[in-house]
């Protein structure tokens, strides 16, 4: 089988588990929304900030490592296993030296129980690094997906069981200790991967040159990743920060259902042709042009929608995360865009631009939300949704390289998705008007705006690109890998 056509099979596998995935977690949502109070989506938003961080030393690019490197698999597995080991147990040491003194910080006693229970189940996710990097390596992109597949929609599942028999925000973290270490068992017999008891601590130099610049890599990235639940943690009651929560989870379905996707497929088929820089290059640009046209409509759509799909679906209690939704989601547009950006990059091995977009990230979410939290939580919001959409534009740069050749390169990417969404959402507000509100309304918003927003997206593809508009339509191996993987150049090189 061709590279083409192992790579179109292992994006239809993991668009196929995202979708299912997805389809899971909303459901999943909605019941969670309706058993469980706001307060308890802020403990579970706090406990997974504290974790976050906690786990930073497991961030320490075994996975990168051994796929960059996949000639040196069988030398370097072994090794990178037991490190991965390692860094896991040290990751569960500080998560419960942490908890005791984050419950007083945060007045919130509970995150002790919670964090024990991540503690517990960490370090059985460290043993899925070295046999996740051979199924990339070898492209079985299906077995990754099934098992990926398990674990979410498994966790999912005992959730809302947890959840009904009255566990409150402990129910999103038991399923843990169930999923976890299934998962490990999975994946090590369906990898085998050369392991024995001999830690080779000689080998493990190797993977630290490369760790300490992932490291500090995942430090800066995690601060704006979990940094927020914190900051709001600080200022504002578990209710309020429940309510961020429910919101982020609804936004974020874009980078989930899509990029998450795409970005594990691309660093491997990436790193098998990088001795080919311009086939690369040109991969890379034309994935993060489908990238777009696929998450920019789709962010759009939950902007347009918060308000009839909030009303119809949940309770009144979530009310007060419509703006707060709206606003996320569009910044989410920009986010799942400049997400491959770390794919380009880290199958070039380019770890120091890595470092230096997340350092200008993070740089950037204090300079503009800590003065923000102070003054309320719609000033964080939008604060926080500037920095998530001036960072993925900035990393696209940085991968691109600053030329004029990848600012035309950049407005390539974004402007067909934006003049589509801006369109379809002026065409959406006489719809809104006009439907009077209550059940019946708010459905038939929500079917009419999907519907605007796909009609508009397909038509003005179909009338200036019509090679991407064939992509979206048909995504078939001769279609959509075939070009995105071909030696043709995108654009000129400067």
């Amino acid at each position: 089988m061709s590279l083409t056509q192992r790579s179109m099979q292992g994006f239809l596998w993991m668009l196929s588990k995202s979708v299912v995935t997805r389809v899971a977690a909303f459901a999943t949502q909605i019941a969670l929304a309706w058993m469980l109070e706001p307060e308890h989506f802020g403990l579970i938003g706090l406990a997974y900030s504290i974790q976050g961080f906690a786990g930073i030393v497991q961030s320490t690019g075994v996975g990168i490592f051994l796929v960059s490197r996949q000639d040196d698999y069988e030398r370097y597995a072994n090794a990178g296993f037991w490190y991965s080991i390692f860094t896991g147990l040290v990751a569960a040491a500080i998560m419960l030296l942490c908890a005791p003194l984050a419950a007083r910080l945060l007045d919130s006693p509970e995150l002790v129980g919670l964090l024990l229970i991540m503690a517990i189940a960490t370090p059985f996710q460290a043993i899925w690094t070295v046999p996740s990097a051979r199924l990339s390596i070898d492209f079985r992109f299906r077995a990754a997906a099934i098992v990926n597949m398990f674990y979410w929609v498994g966790g999912m599942i005992l959730s809302v069981l947890f959840a009904w028999a009255g566990f409150g925000a402990y129910s999103f973290v038991l399923p843990l200790l169930i999923t976890k270490p299934l998962c490990a068992v999975i994946l090590l017999l369906l990898a085998r991967p050369p392991i024995h008891w001999r830690f080779q601590f000689s080998h493990w130099r190797s993977i630290v040159r490369l760790s300490v610049v992932v490291l500090f890599t995942a430090i800066f990235s995690k601060i704006v990743d979990m940094g927020d639940y914190l900051i709001l943690g600080a200022f504002f009651d578990n209710e309020t920060v429940g309510l961020y929560y429910f919101a982020y989870a609804l936004s974020v379905q874009s980078i989930m259902l899509i990029s998450l996707n795409l970005t594990g497929i691309l660093f491997p088929i990436l790193s098998k042709i990088q001795n080919d820089p311009e086939r690369q290059r040109n991969a890379f640009i034309r994935a993060s042009r489908v990238l777009a046209l696929l998450a920019i409509p789709f962010s759009m759509v939950i902007a347009a929608l918060a308000d009839p799909l909030i009303r119809l679906i949940y309770a009144d209690k979530w009310l007060p995360a419509i703006p707060l939704l709206q606003v996320l989601a569009v910044s989410m547009a920009f986010r799942a865009s400049g997400s491959i950006a770390g794919s380009y990059l880290n199958s070039q091995k380019k770890f120091r631009l890595l470092l230096l977009a997340s350092v200008i990230q993070c740089v950037l979410f204090f300079l503009f939300t800590l003065p923000a939290a102070q003054i309320g939580l719609w000033e964080f919001v939008v604060a926080i949704s500037f920095v998530y959409i001036i960072s993925p534009v900035f990393n696209l740069l940085l991968a691109m390289g600053f030329s004029k050749g990848s600012l035309w390169a950049l407005a390539r990417i974004f402007w067909l998705p934006l003049l589509a969404s801006a369109l379809a959402a002026l065409l959406y507000q006489p719809v809104k008007w006009a439907i009077p509100p209550g059940s019946p309304g708010w459905t038939a918003e929500i079917v009419l705006g999907i519907g605007i927003f796909v009609f508009v997206t397909l038509a003005l593809t179909w009338k200036f690109d019509r090679e991407m508009w064939a992509e979206l339509i048909f995504l078939k191996g001769k279609l959509l890998t075939r070009r995105m993987f071909s030696n043709r150049p995108e654009i000129a090189s400067d």
